[in-house]
């Protein structure tokens, strides 16, 4: 089946904002409620008032954060504050950012892919989704009638095709103003140039996208399309699409991070009980500090997952034992692919195995936090707020593709893509009619 990647007629911020970097703002499901306030009194059209608002204690059915965005966006637009292009294009994209002592560029395009079902092999997730933040991003959308946020995803492109397409256009001066946000710089070029929308068109018809972050943006468009059938929407309705950012998995503009677990509230938990028991399918040694770890990490072909526990120094060093039995943890439906991953060593064996989760509790993060930095850890652990913590290695690229193509999915939180896409450079309008 072939991928729709079509241009589309962008809403963006007017020419006329003094200063865009205060109208932009992270991702909704990254922002914290300090940071929420903050970008709500920083500019009167942050677009975290659409994607963001905060909830009042006196909220009701016709006044809540949902009717709040729409009358908020029918308001920019009428003022012109937001104003929609003329023309159908794609936009390309670019972050400059830094990132453990180096200078990286995210490079991609922003397009209106048609939307498929993950069972129909066109766009495929990684991980699994929750139900809360669907009805929350389906509710706004519906108020809303836009994409207010890109969703991440990846494709493979090992002949370098799409930068030898879109290089001129990189090189040339970016349609809009730059824009710094703490030091990093965000750029857009509109592309128009009908050769090139063509070609790009056909390119992208071929790939098969792999969503690296936003599942769950991308399941409440599915939702948002199904219910805009509901209610009559045309084939050719811009509800049958959603706005998507592409960029090739050979890109070294990409980073990826571990999300680490921490686990507590497991009633009668003894470490050495439970290290006599990691004993019998990992191979444990001790190391010093989670750099040392990491240093381990590097220089090994295999898997190696840290255990933490309070009060105690030191970090003991998971590998799987050679000959071990460890199928029987798995789903009888899983690959090698899966069953070699860190994360999935983690949660199947050591999770629910060993300590006894069950999926139910992983999902609803009962006993159990996800931390993006090994500080963070750190910092857990030595407050004595967890009773154990688990330090992985980050997913490497090739390891998402292949669990994809695969039609399989890893656990939740298994990758953690930096940076996020800015949320506001480019919205896409979706309305049923």
């Amino acid at each position: 089946m072939k991928n729709q990647f079509k241009p589309f007629r962008a809403l963006r911020y007017s020419s006329s904002i003094p200063d865009p970097g205060n109208v932009l703002a992270p991702p909704y499901d990254v922002i914290s409620p300090e940071e929420q306030r903050r970008l709500h009194e920083i500019h009167t059209h942050n677009i975290v008032h659409l994607d963001y608002g905060i909830i009042k204690g006196d909220d009701s059915v016709d006044d809540n954060r949902y009717t709040r965005a729409q009358e908020y966006l029918r308001q920019w637009m009428s003022s012109g504050v937001l104003v929609r292009d003329s023309h159908a294009a794609y936009y390309l994209y670019e972050h400059v950012y830094r990132v453990e002592g180096a200078t990286k560029q995210l490079r991609g395009i922003l397009g209106a892919a048609q939307l498929f079902y993950f069972d129909e092999g066109v766009v495929l997730p990684h991980e699994n989704t929750m139900p809360g933040p669907i009805q929350d991003r389906l509710d706004l959308t519906k108020a809303c009638e836009v994409n207010l946020s890109p969703i991440y995803t990846l494709f493979d492109d090992p002949t370098g095709r799409f930068f030898a397409l879109t290089g001129d256009v990189y090189s040339s001066p970016p349609t809009s103003e730059s824009v710094t946000i703490d030091g990093d710089i965000y750029r857009v070029w509109v592309v128009t140039d009908k050769q090139l929308v063509e070609q790009i068109f056909e390119f992208m018809g071929t790939k098969k996208l792999l969503i690296a972050d936003g599942h769950h943006r991308y399941t409440t468009a599915l939702h948002y399309r199904d219910y805009c059938r509901s209610i009559g929407s045309l084939p050719s309705s811009e509800s049958e699409s959603t706005m998507l950012f592409a960029t090739p998995l050979q890109n070294d503009g990409l980073t990826i991070f571990p999300t680490h677990r921490v686990v507590f509230g497991i009633a009668n938990f003894n470490p050495d009980e439970f290290l006599n028991q990691l004993s019998r399918y990992f191979n444990t040694t001790m190391v010093r500090s989670i750099s040392e770890l990491n240093l381990s990490v590097h220089n090994e072909s295999q898997k190696v997952i840290g255990v933490m526990f309070p009060g105690r120094h030191g970090i003991a060093r998971l590998t799987l034992k050679p000959d071990v039995a460890i199928d029987h943890f798995f789903p009888d439906t899983a690959s090698s692919i899966l069953k070699g991953l860190d994360v999935s060593i983690l949660q199947y064996i050591v999770l629910q195995g060993i300590l006894g989760f069950s999926l139910d509790d992983i999902s609803a993060q009962k006993g159990l936090r996800y931390l993006k930095s090994d500080a963070a850890v750190m910092e857990a652990v030595e407050k004595n707020e967890v009773q154990v913590a688990f330090v992985l290695q980050a997913t490497r690229l090739d390891e998402m593709r292949d669990v994809c193509l695969n039609g399989e999915k890893m656990p939740q939180k298994s990758t953690y893509f930096y940076p996020k896409l800015v949320t506001g450079l480019v919205l896409n309008p979706v309305s049923a009619s």
